[in-house]
């Protein structure tokens, strides 16, 4: 995690305080006093709480608000006293489970709030760990941990889901692409698979152009027998690994498993679309990509990639148990989906709806919907 932030001396140790923490849940909070001139030192020095309520701050919204505009540097600002509120949401009113981190300012001058929300998280081995649950988001999405967590979503709603409809094992697209080994190594090469039966993984990507490698007339029989996946556009390659990694041998892409010189052909297929991906074991979804050529398996940035993300600091944390551990504390962003390159197509809100069980590569993490649950890695 490259994005780390410091923090100054007094957001350092909001967490720091065991005997705080029960006025920390409370609905009055607590409330800490600093200069204009020890805001501003902290907001040059890169203090990411305070960074980012000075960023607010200077917003339009709050254009009257000189306290928080002045640079202390003025002899006029620099002595004004503003109050730090700080507050704690937890996961069950009883916990020390801290879910997120309120913080409140305003000048002793004026009553103008300034409302930032940041999330906790814990590292796995942290001692804080023992008492925080949510941890940092893997912006490695193609890691052993990502996967096993996708197979333990996979899992969970095939075994516990009532709401969730299983494949029928009665159908199955007329072509579908044989993956090879289910241990994602192995041959590279696959193959079209004609009236074979088994659990099949679908595929909804943003095509952006052309495809390079799709079956004809005249190559089909060419592709039954082999395809060269180092020769298949880099989307498509990294939907062949997840497919793979996810215990499963079979993958329906509508380049690939479709004649496309063939009208007829066309015409039967594009019929069977809401039942291909009805009965697929889950929809992978390369929400990321704006093109077949992009992939969707990078490591994600939280700071540079969408949403935005001004990084995370790492605070003391006051154990119950009277250690002291570290937590994150990383500010709140919204995630919209219809932000994503895939979810500006018609035809991805007909796959998604369509999907019982969609594992989504977004911008920033990976999520999963079905239709019992949405989850997201952290």
């Amino acid at each position: 995690m490259s994005d780390e932030r410091r923090s100054c001396q007094s957001c350092a140790s909001i967490l720091s305080d065991l005997s705080l923490f029960d006025a920390l849940k409370s609905e009055a909070g607590v409330n800490i006093s600093q200069t204009a001139q020890e805001f501003f030192s902290a907001v040059d020095q890169g203090c990411l709480i305070c960074s980012a309520v000075h960023v607010l701050a200077c917003g339009p919204r709050y254009s009257e608000n000189a306290a928080f505009r002045c640079h202390p540097n003025s002899s006029s600002s620099g002595s004004s006293r503003l109050i730090k509120n700080i507050q704690v949401e937890t996961t069950r009113p009883d916990s020390n489970d801290f879910k997120s981190v309120r913080v409140a300012m305003w000048s002793a001058e004026n009553r103008y709030d300034f409302d930032q929300c940041f999330h906790v998280e814990a590292q796995e081995h942290d001692l804080a760990a023992e008492y925080i649950s949510t941890r940092p988001i893997d912006d490695q999405v193609a890691s052993s941990a990502s996967y096993e967590l996708a197979r333990e979503w996979i899992r969970d709603c095939l075994l516990n889901h009532e709401e969730c409809p299983r494949p029928e094992p009665s159908f199955l697209p007329t072509y579908m692409i044989d993956v090879g080994k289910k241990d994602g190594e192995g041959s590279v090469d696959v193959h079209l698979e004609s009236g074979q039966k088994g659990p099949y993984a679908a595929r909804s990507y943003c095509w952006g152009g052309p495809q390079p490698t799709t079956p004809t007339s005249l190559t089909m029989n060419d592709m039954l027998q082999c395809i060269a996946a180092l020769t298949l556009p880099q989307t498509i390659q990294d939907a062949i690994t997840v497919t793979r990694k996810l215990g499963l041998q079979y993958l329906w892409v509508y380049a690939l498993c479709i004649i496309q010189d063939s009208a007829p052909d066309k015409d039967i297929e594009i019929a069977k679309m809401d039942r291909i991906h009805q009965n697929a074991q889950l929809t992978v979804s390369a929400a990321s990509a704006e093109r077949c050529q992009d992939g969707f398996l990078a490591n994600r940035s939280l700071g540079v990639e969408f949403p935005p993300s001004s990084g995370f600091s790492s605070v003391p944390f006051a154990c119950p148990d009277g250690r002291s551990g570290t937590v994150l504390l990383r500010e709140v962003k919204l995630y919209f989906p219809s932000l994503e390159p895939l979810d500006r197509r018609a035809w991805a809100l007909q796959e998604r709806v369509l999907s019982p069980r969609v594992l989504i590569y977004g911008s920033w993490q990976m999520y999963w919907q079905c239709q019992s649950q949405h989850r997201c890695d952290d």
